[in-house]
């Protein structure tokens, strides 16, 4: 592979993203202590909104890049980043839930963590929040 085709592969990355949604773990109105599964939280007639990019999921793409390592030797495959972030619409955490290896789960925070966040909001305030951010490595 040229390095024409390796900067196109980390453009094909970021269009992948898309295709899998974020997930809501968890929030709250204080700083909790760890990603948890609250579906009283997680589905509250309807009145939560999802921490979102400023600038849109193509700020998050463009931070994104593919790990040399992966790309060497052709790794492909899923990872997925619980992330907490605060009211303020700061990443305070970030765990792998994956091992696909090859620097991807570390690409994935970095991106997750440069990217400007607007913060999860319930019935129109701002709350802490846990998210599970699905990301697609793929070559082609």
């Amino acid at each position: 592979m040229d390095m024409t085709t390796l900067r196109l592969n980390n453009i094909l990355l970021a269009i992948f993203i898309l295709t899998i949604p974020p997930t809501l773990i968890s929030c709250s109105d204080n700083n909790s202590t760890g990603p948890t599964y609250n579906p009283e939280i997680e589905f509250v007639d309807g009145d939560l909104e999802l921490p979102q990019p400023i600038g849109g999921y193509s700020t998050f793409q463009a931070n994104l890049r593919y790990p040399d390592a992966a790309l060497e030797y052709q790794i492909e495959g899923l990872v997925v980043i619980n992330t907490l972030i605060d009211k303020n619409g700061i990443v305070k955490e970030s765990i792998p839930l994956t091992n696909l290896g090859y620097g991807t789960e570390e690409e994935a925070i970095i991106a997750i963590e440069l990217t400007p966040w607007i913060p999860a909001l319930r019935r129109g305030r701002p709350v802490d929040a846990w998210v599970s951010f699905p990301v697609q490595f793929s070559l082609y």
